[in-house]
């Protein structure tokens, strides 16, 4: 494996909620029997609901509820607002702010700490339950909302990137010398399992329809190549070869899209799955983190004129989308674009197709993989030895 210690990249909340009340109480309700509010099956009399001018007693009860009920709704506003000043995520600062996902913390919103004091080394993985993720020597799990860190599989080492389907979770083994393998292990957690052994340094992995596919480097000559294999186990496949270092991929019904990154790769690739053509995307002086979405591909080119860049699906204009030195793991909803950049230490994002870029996190330690659903971003930092969860 080439030495990585040199280049700017790393490898992307778990505090229970509290629930108070927020909502006043209403006026007509507050300390009210059944039979005060005329909810006890009979008629209620006008002079009860005082109507009548009288000063029945009727009018003596209803005041008396209404005074209750007012009462009762001060205090739970004073509640709420104490509550506020701390840590209720649905009342965060002010009654009635909510954090979303997020933690409130000192009347802020705070990204929420699923995963804290491992060794994680950037692969992550989400599904509508779990995220994924790898640690020096672990494939782990967690919940969505944080919780008990599962270990689907123990001592292994030189994990390098990671993909999960509905069954297992996969990653990709490259050892700083020699050859590597393609591993399996149910996600509930087992004996690993070899579904291609001896490969010339893997690297980024999908897994979808049944077939498991993967970038490999070679050994810096023209024999880097795209592979898949059945998830059930099988022959390797060639889908594309005489690549130079091919690193991070993604895969879509019918195509593969890579980066051409180590060994001096310079190009994004776009590649037919059944192994037809193949179709340069760009040229660029390092592209390395690639993500797709329907219509799009997004990559970066990492370095001191470091960017972030689109361009459609099947070829045609490249845009800019931002600059950014080290935008080594990227993911897209189709709406914007999210990337994690080490060298700035932030997580980032921008629109599709253009507009202001906005920092969601800085200050990070050496953030790095990334995951996305319908309302989260989910973010390894290695450098802080954790993984968080904040609002889209």
């Amino acid at each position: 494996m080439p030495d990585r210690s040199c280049l700017p990249l790393g490898w992307l909340l778990a505090i229970p909620w509290v629930f108070v009340a927020c909502d006043s109480l209403s006026g007509l309700t507050g300390g009210m029997s059944p039979e005060d509010a005329g909810m006890d099956g009979t008629a209620m009399k006008h002079q009860d609901a005082g109507t009548d001018g009288t000063g029945h007693p009727g009018d003596a009860r209803v005041d008396q509820s209404l005074a209750d009920a007012s009462e009762a709704g001060a205090a739970a506003d004073a509640t709420c607002d104490a509550l506020a000043l701390s840590s209720d995520p649905r009342n965060c600062g002010m009654c009635g702010k909510t954090c979303g996902v997020e933690d409130c913390q000192d009347a802020a919103c705070t990204p929420r700490v699923l995963v804290t004091g491992l060794a994680v080394t950037g692969g992550i993985a989400v599904d509508t339950k779990t995220v994924y993720f790898l640690t020096n020597t672990t494939i782990d799990s967690v919940p969505l909302q944080g919780g008990t860190v599962s270990e689907l599989a123990t001592g292994l080492t030189d994990l390098n990137y990671l993909a999960i389907d509905s069954t297992n979770a996969y990653v990709s083994i490259e050892p700083p010398t020699g050859t590597g393998p393609i591993l399996g292990v149910a996600l509930t957690g087992g004996t690993p399992f070899t579904l291609a052994p001896n490969r010339e340094q893997p690297n980024g992995v999908a897994a979808i329809g049944g077939a498991l596919f993967w970038a490999e480097q070679g050994d810096g000559g023209m024999n880097g190549a795209v592979l898949s294999v059945p998830v059930g186990g099988g022959t390797p496949v060639v889908v594309v070869s005489g690549q130079i270092g091919p690193e991070q991929l993604a895969v879509d019904s019918k195509s593969v899209y890579f980066s051409n990154w180590d060994w001096g790769g310079t190009t994004v690739v776009q590649a037919a799955r059944d192994g037809g053509a193949t179709d340069t995307l760009a040229s660029l002086p390092r592209p390395l983190g690639i993500a797709i979405d329907p219509s799009n591909v997004y990559f970066s080119n990492i370095g001191d004129a470091g960017t972030l860049n689109q361009a459609p699906k099947g070829g045609g204009a490249v845009l800019l989308l931002a600059s950014s030195p080290s935008a080594g793991s990227i993911a897209s909803d189709g709406t914007d674009v999210y990337w994690s950049d080490s060298v700035l230490k932030t997580l980032q994002k921008v629109h599709v197709g253009g507009g202001a870029v906005v920092t969601m996190l800085n200050g990070l330690g050496k953030p790095y993989g990334i995951a996305v659903d319908d309302t989260s971003v989910y973010l390894v930092d290695v450098g802080a030895e954790s993984i968080l969860r904040v609002n889209k």
